[in-house]
């Protein structure tokens, strides 16, 4: 009789254990949280972006989690005037590609 409640509750706790990662993973899928694989890396590419020919400075980079292992960012450059747009798109896609970062979205604005 007594077993019965007590198989229950470690059964009801080990399904919470099991619960919690996906749960978590989830949220910070859903909140748009930034990725913390990478947490060391966004500052080392703004760098490489910053120092692509005609690249002024990065105005704003942000990068999230879409969904499991699939992350976007979102990154807006100032460039020289007459700069060759398509180069420079180019290369900052190929740095974003290149530390995992799956869709980019990159504007690039002339400087005055």
């Amino acid at each position: 009789m007594q077993a019965d409640p007590i198989c229950s509750m470690f059964i009801a706790i080990l399904i919470t254990l099991s619960v919690y990662p996906l749960m978590q993973k989830s949220l910070e899928s859903l909140m748009q949280r930034f990725p913390r694989e990478l947490n060391v890396t966004l500052p080392h590419l703004t760098h490489k972006i910053n120092e692509i020919n005609s690249v002024t400075h990065v105005l704003k980079c942000h990068v999230w989690t879409l969904c499991t292992n699939v992350h976007v960012a979102n990154a807006r450059v100032e460039v020289y005037p007459g700069s060759d747009l398509n180069q420079i798109h180019a290369e900052i896609k190929t740095i974003l590609n290149e530390a995992g970062i799956q869709e980019t979205y990159v504007e690039l604005v002339q400087s005055d």
